[in-house]
């Protein structure tokens, strides 16, 4: 028995913790823990979406590509005074 079987067991065929417990020599509680661990673990392998949205990772505002080294310097050596 792993937290995986339990987890699978809770979510996909909605079972109850009571019974989980009973299935696997487990305690109502003892079940919910696993259940818990094993959604931690998921999330911690999932990438951060708050929302659904894409977080841009470098704060960039560009998601398929990186800046090019030409890009860089042209945005840091132009200023506003440049025409």
């Amino acid at each position: 028995m792993t937290d995986a079987d339990v987890y699978i067991k809770r979510v996909y065929e909605k079972r109850t913790y009571k019974s989980l417990g009973e299935e696997y020599g487990l305690t109502e509680q003892g079940a919910y823990q696993a259940v818990m661990r094993e959604k931690r673990r998921q999330r911690k392998l999932t990438p951060f979406y708050p929302n659904g949205v894409l977080v841009d990772p470098d704060g960039i505002g560009e998601f398929e590509d990186e800046w090019t080294v030409e890009e860089m310097y042209k945005n840091m050596f132009d200023t506003v005074f440049d025409s």
